[in-house]
C-alpha cells in the first residue's frame, strides 16, 4: 500500500450529533468525511488529498495503516470514507 495520511473533515461548529459512530475520540466532534492524502517529505500530508481537497482545512487522524493492510482507514470511519479518495488509493 502507498504511504498515506488519514485526514478528517470535521463537523463544524463543535456540536456533537449521532452520526453512526463517527465521534472523534479525542475531541468529542464527529468526522463527516475521511480522506487520504499522500505523505509529504516531512512525514505530514501533502497539500491535497487524493480527491483534491485542501488538507489545510482537515485534521490528521493519528491512525496509520499497516503496509499490508486491506484498507487505509480505521474501521470506526468505514461509513464516512471519501469515495474519490478510496478509488484513487485502490488504483495505486
Amino acid at each position: 500500500m502507498t504511504a498515506l495520511v488519514v485526514m478528517l473533515e470535521i463537523e463544524q461548529p463543535d456540536t456533537v450529533h449521532d452520526l453512526g459512530g463517527g465521534e472523534h475520540a479525542s475531541e468529542g466532534r464527529a468526522a463527516l468525511v475521511v480522506h487520504a492524502a499522500p505523505v509529504a517529505a516531512d512525514g505530514g500530508p501533502e497539500r491535497r488529498t487524493f480527491c483534491g481537497s485542501d488538507t489545510a482545512g482537515l485534521e490528521r487522524d493519528p491512525w496509520q495503516p499497516a503496509e499490508d493492510a486491506a484498507v487505509w482507514y480505521p474501521s470506526r470511519w468505514s461509513q464516512r470514507v471519501c469515495e474519490e479518495c478510496a478509488a484513487a488509493v485502490r488504483g495505486r
